[in-house]
């Protein structure tokens, strides 16, 4: 995929957003989940900082391919359009005086932070 921009300042706050949400859960989980094991008031170390940034990818690899999408078609603060989908056409040629038509395919595969553009023909 190739990284591309809009005109909208909404990566940093995407980021801190996620951050932030993975944080609090790498906390909920050190507080509900794991406070009650043995082996983890030996270990806890292996736990605490792992978890937030494990959190972090997989928090980030959800909005970057599925939820984006949510948030844009809703209008709730993502302004990337979703051009992803299969587009059909032709093309004419000032080679031949624009008197035949090339079918082609236009194949867009996107995410919230790349784009992928294919023509066929």
């Amino acid at each position: 995929m190739h990284p591309y921009t809009i005109d909208r300042n909404e990566r940093p706050k995407v980021y801190y957003l996620i951050l932030i949400i993975s944080i609090i859960t790498a906390w909920l989980m050190h507080e509900i989940l794991l406070k009650d094991w043995d082996f983890y008031d030996r270990y806890s170390w292996l736990f605490d900082l792992p978890s937030a940034f494990g959190l972090l990818g997989l928090y980030f690899f959800l909005f970057n391919n599925y939820l984006w999408k949510y948030f844009s078609k809703h209008k709730l603060g993502i302004y990337t359009p979703v051009l992803g989908g299969k587009y059909t056409g032709y093309l004419k040629s000032s080679y031949d005086g624009h008197v035949s038509e090339v079918p082609i395919t236009l194949i867009v595969n996107q995410n919230w932070s790349g784009i992928k553009i294919y023509l066929v023909t």
